[in-house]
């Protein structure tokens, strides 16, 4: 019989594998239309959801195989010695488990900074912001790791059953240390582009969609902050694998939402975005919102994805570059300071700026 807690842990495997599996493959496999030998090129940051395959099936194993040999049904059919066994093995794997689950957690969270890295490409403030995150990911990472294997001290108090080590056994220091990195980290995650949005000039109407965008985030906050005093009320493992199976899906899908929106903007454009950046032009839009349905399909040319922002700061960095290499003391006359700086609140005019090739969503 397969337990509930099992079914649920699949469940959400399932599908965050098929949110991995869908974009690796967009990434391997569809051209783009700028010119024929062109691909969707392979990231950073697809490298790290790529890799999140791993500790996403070391969790499901894990946590799976534990909860059929904690199982009461099953334990009450065998002896002392093979129930004593199965309960040390269970609690072994629920650590190896609840590594996993952080090790996945914090791929999701370099899979977002290494896009926001790739966007911000060029200015040198917002990336020096990303790679102290950066640094603060891998530090948080190797304390919950700490927190969750030096609790018991020594280790084997976790398995062995020893009345000294039932305190350490509700892993209440991998909880705490788990929420409070995860809350603070997911914070700055959120932050961080939506202060790169100001800086890439977007009219208020595209800011707020791509900002409502990126902090879809705030969603793993309010399921940590909703599971962790259920976690203490409790005091069960299945509440606690419930809570982290919907904080893996969450996450997941946060993830790739930056990715997947910017590849329904480029069907739905159909391309168009890509003759447009053949002739070498690219529309930039102040506060005010501009539409410019294209003659004879009707489509609304104010959808906006990734590959605008990307294209957008690009524009502001070489902007900024050619008028210090031509010695001027100020943006030169393809870029104005308000390029510089973002849109003004008195120009409501749509304007044209000659762009190089855009990059891919």
């Amino acid at each position: 019989m397969v337990l509930p807690e099992t079914i649920q842990v699949v469940v959400v495997t399932t599908i965050c594998f098929v949110l991995i599996a869908l974009r690796t493959i967009y990434r391997l496999t569809r051209r783009c239309e700028v010119h024929a030998k062109c691909y969707r090129k392979w990231h950073v940051d697809d490298l790290w959801m790529a890799l999140s395959f791993l500790p996403l099936l070391g969790r499901a194993f894990t946590i799976a195989w534990s909860n059929a040999l904690a199982d009461t049904q099953s334990l009450a059919h065998k002896s002392l010695a093979e129930q004593h066994s199965d309960k040390v093995l269970s609690s072994k794997l629920l650590i190896g488990g609840r590594i996993f689950y952080a090790l996945f957690l914090w791929c999701m969270k370099m899979c977002l900074l290494e896009l926001y890295l790739r966007i911000s490409a060029g200015l040198q403030f917002y990336r020096n912001i990303g790679l102290a995150i950066r640094w603060s990911l891998y530090l948080t990472f190797v304390g919950i790791v700490l927190a969750t294997t030096l609790e018991c001290r020594p280790l084997h108090l976790a398995w062995n059953g020893d009345p000294a080590g039932a305190k350490c056994r509700k892993a209440r220091a991998n909880l705490f240390t788990m929420a409070i990195t995860n809350i603070v980290t997911d914070i700055a995650l959120i932050l961080f582009p939506i202060s790169l949005l100001r800086r890439s000039g977007l009219d208020f109407s595209r800011f707020i969609r791509l900002a409502i965008l990126f902090a879809l985030g705030s969603l793993v906050i309010i399921t940590t902050l909703i599971r962790l005093p259920l976690i203490l009320r409790d005091n069960a493992q299945k509440t606690r694998s419930l809570w982290a199976s919907v904080e893996i899906a969450c996450a997941c899908v946060i993830a790739n939402a930056p990715f997947f929106q910017a590849v329904i903007v480029d069907f739905k454009l159909g391309g168009s975005h890509n003759s447009a950046q053949q002739s070498g032009t690219f529309t930039r839009t102040t506060n005010t919102r501009a539409k410019t349905p294209r003659a004879g399909d009707g489509r609304d040319e104010d959808e906006i994805g990734l590959w605008h922002i990307e294209k957008r700061v690009s524009f502001l960095v070489e902007g900024r570059d050619n008028s210090v290499a031509s010695g001027m003391s100020g943006p030169g006359p393809s870029m104005s300071e308000e390029d510089l700086q973002g849109p003004s609140h008195g120009n409501s005019n749509a304007t044209v700026v000659a762009l190089g090739p855009a990059r891919s969503p």
